[in-house]
């Protein structure tokens, strides 16, 4: 009994020292983040691509429609789909009437670093599964005090938020037990706004499918990829059915073209004509 209670006095100093380790961990992220947002000067931080995201949450906030078409206050602009939705929704949750650029920018920006410091903990959970304890305790370190991510934070950029959003999708689709088939259909939902962040990432998709067909942590594996892969189909072609209403076409039809052109060879035009 004395042995018994000496193991049980053990491992609760054990959970006190790792949940000690992680809250240190996770408040010197949290300080870290919020400082740099709060005391970092970005010269003209509403431009290049910020300038776009900028615009679509303004317009989405003053006049409900997605675009990137700067006009006057009275009229409205003409929709169009050349960034994907989710950050520029996210932005337009910030807009008040007649708000200073200035305090858009620093709300913005707080909410990101905070949405930033919850990723460590997700990080740690995360590694938690894969690595176990010391080692989820270095991960969460590491993404606290990596200069990358905290200083990503204080631009109006996708970063912050698909590494969020990433990072739920990957907690979720590793989630088993009774609501296993619930967590799959979060998970294909967190992934599809995921690649509506960022949309390279949305031919992950068809990885992760493969994956739950032949992974060990799944009973009924075909049921359970046809669960994930229809959530996350049936959220994603919320964006190209509102393309389809709304341009009649269900994407830009220019957003390889100038991937390929622009990211190869910026402004490489013929006398200056944008369509070549």
């Amino acid at each position: 009994m004395t042995t018994d209670r000496s193991v049980s006095g053990n491992a609760t100093v054990v959970r006190a020292i790792v949940w000690g380790s992680l809250l240190i961990i996770v408040a010197l992220g949290a300080q870290m983040r919020l400082h740099t947002v709060l005391h970092s000067e970005i010269d003209n931080p509403v431009r290049n691509d910020a300038k776009q995201y900028f615009v679509y949450a303004y317009n989405l906030a003053q006049h409900g429609v997605y675009s990137q078409q700067r006009t006057a206050p009275s009229q409205a602009p003409q929709p169009d789909a050349l960034r994907p939705p989710v950050y520029p929704l996210f932005l337009s949750l910030f807009f008040e009437p007649d708000m200073a650029i200035e305090d858009f920018v620093v709300n913005v920006t707080v909410v990101q670093a905070l949405i930033s410091t919850v990723t460590i903990i997700l990080s740690y959970l995360l590694a938690l599964r894969l690595v176990g304890t010391l080692g989820a305790l270095l991960v969460a370190a590491l993404v606290a005090l990596s200069p990358h991510i905290v200083n990503m934070n204080i631009y109006l950029l996708t970063e912050t938020l698909f590494t969020f959003l990433l990072l739920c999708f990957c907690l979720t689709v590793l989630g088993t037990g009774k609501y296993r088939t619930f967590l799959l259909i979060v998970a294909g939902a967190l992934l599809a706004a995921t690649a509506l962040t960022r949309n390279w990432i949305q031919y992950f998709s068809l990885v992760v499918v493969v994956w739950i067909i032949f992974s060990e942590l799944y009973k009924g594996r075909h049921r359970n990829a046809v669960v994930f892969f229809l959530s996350f189909a049936c959220c994603f072609m919320i964006w190209p059915l509102r393309n389809y209403l709304a341009l009649g076409a269900f994407s830009d039809n220019t957003l390889m073209i100038n991937g390929l052109h622009h990211g190869m060879y910026p402004d490489f035009m013929y006398k200056g004509q944008a369509e070549t």
